[in-house]
C-alpha cells in the first residue's frame, strides 16, 4: 500500500500555513493517482490554535464522485 499521500512527512514537523499548503498538495495529488474517481472540491486545514491544542491538525475534504456527481466529505482528526 502506497498511498498515504505522504503526510507523515509534513504532519508534526512545526504546523505553519505553509504546512497547510503542502498537505493540500499531497493531498489533491495523490487522491488524482490512487482515487481519480473523485474530483476534489475543497480541501480544509484547521490547525491547532492556542485555546485548542497546537500540536493538532483536522484535515476536511469535500468532493464529488465523477461518475454520478454526488457530493460528500470527510474530515480526519491528526493529534
Amino acid at each position: 500500500p502506497e498511498f498515504g499521500a505522504d503526510l507523515g512527512t509534513v504532519l508534526f514537523e512545526g504546523i505553519t500555513e505553509t504546512t497547510s499548503d503542502l498537505i493540500k498538495d499531497l493531498i489533491n495529488t495523490n487522491v488524482e493517482i490512487f482515487v481519480p474517481e473523485i474530483q476534489i472540491t475543497d480541501i480544509i486545514v484547521n490547525l491547532g490554535t492556542e485555546y485548542s491544542n497546537q500540536n493538532s491538525v483536522s484535515v476536511t475534504i469535500n468532493y464529488k464522485l465523477k461518475i454520478s456527481q454526488n457530493a460528500d466529505q470527510v474530515t480526519v482528526q491528526f493529534q
